[in-house]
């Protein structure tokens, strides 16, 4: 799951409990997953916090927008 307050990605593991999977000041955020192939789970950062009842040239001098990928340790079924 998503934890954009800290730019991080957290699992909720067996016992209930959220385990930090990824965190880094690049995920601003993280809001979208995917499987891939081969392990990788992919994640959009729409960055919300540079582009809601922002101007147009406030989105853009925030820019890029970035998918990220890392292999959690974990499978999924690609495209989910």
């Amino acid at each position: 799951m998503s934890d954009p307050e800290h730019s991080a990605v957290l699992a909720l593991a067996q016992d209930r409990r959220l385990r930090t999977l990824l965190k880094d000041p690049r995920l601003r955020w993280p809001d979208g997953f995917s499987w891939g192939p081969d392990g990788w789970l992919y994640v959009t950062c729409s960055a919300l916090q540079h582009v809601m009842f922002r101007t147009a040239s406030h989105m853009k001098a925030h820019a890029p927008y970035q998918v990220f990928r890392f292999r959690p340790g974990t499978t999924g079924v690609p495209g989910h």
